[in-house]
């Protein structure tokens, strides 16, 4: 059977932490959870990695702390919403976070001609193997094709993680693209792209793509689409 259509939900706590506090704010809550025991809170196992995309986010929406969990993770959650506060320990310091809002709605998957115009910030597209690879084309159009690549690659496996095979062609377009930065996660140094593309994929909003997305990095947010597009869109 092919899924077409996907619960997403939207935890959101008045403001609290910090941008940097947000791996301890998703240790903490998998510790009020239970610790490590399921998977998918954290894609961890016992005897290894959950390989797979993340049904579980952590991230920060206007310095809001929000989780974002797809399908089979939302009952996870459950525990979290049955408190009016929910106590954290965070780093050094312990929090009391308050519920904002919840929200949740059903996603269906949505390939079609009609471009959906997209930002994603705190992007990290490359890995230790392509990393050199990149770094080795001269012309910024091939460098901005090999990143098409990869986004249409990390749009596939958001569609596998949540059980959807697509059989449409996958199309990708950037639009504009700043310098790239350099940050420093679990000892390794990965070049961040915040950007904007042009797609023929509806995306949920906020979701992750690329790398470490259950932390926030590759945070997706649909915008209209600006008026030096609509022409050639013919919208």
């Amino acid at each position: 059977m092919i899924i077409t259509t996907i619960p997403i939900q939207y935890i959101i706590f008045a403001k609290g932490i910090q941008p940097y506090e947000i791996q301890c704010f998703r240790g903490a809550i998998i510790q009020q959870l239970g610790g490590e025991a399921n998977p998918l809170l954290h894609n961890h196992k016992k005897d290894g990695l959950r390989y797979g995309y993340p049904l579980v986010q952590y991230k920060l929406q206007n310095g809001h702390p929000m989780i974002i969990a797809l399908g089979d993770a939302i009952i996870e959650l459950n525990p979290l919403l049955a408190l009016s506060v929910l106590p954290l320990h965070i780093g050094n310091r312990d929090v009391n976070l308050k519920f904002e809002k919840t929200e949740c709605y059903q996603y269906k998957v949505e390939v079609k001609d009609a471009p959906k115009y997209y930002s994603i910030c705190n992007y990290i597209p490359l890995t230790e193997s392509n990393v050199a690879k990149y770094e080795s084309l001269l012309s910024l159009t091939d460098r901005i094709c090999f990143l098409e690549n990869i986004l249409i690659g990390n749009i596939l496996s958001f569609f596998k993680g949540i059980g959807y095979h697509a059989e449409e062609k996958l199309e990708v377009a950037i639009t504009d693209m700043k310098p790239q930065k350099s940050i420093r996660y679990k000892s390794v140094n990965f070049q961040t792209f915040d950007l904007h593309f042009v797609s023929n994929v509806l995306l949920p909003d906020r979701i992750g793509l690329g790398k470490s997305t259950s932390i926030g990095f590759g945070t997706v947010i649909k915008e209209s689409l600006p008026e030096r597009f609509k022409k050639q869109y013919h919208e």
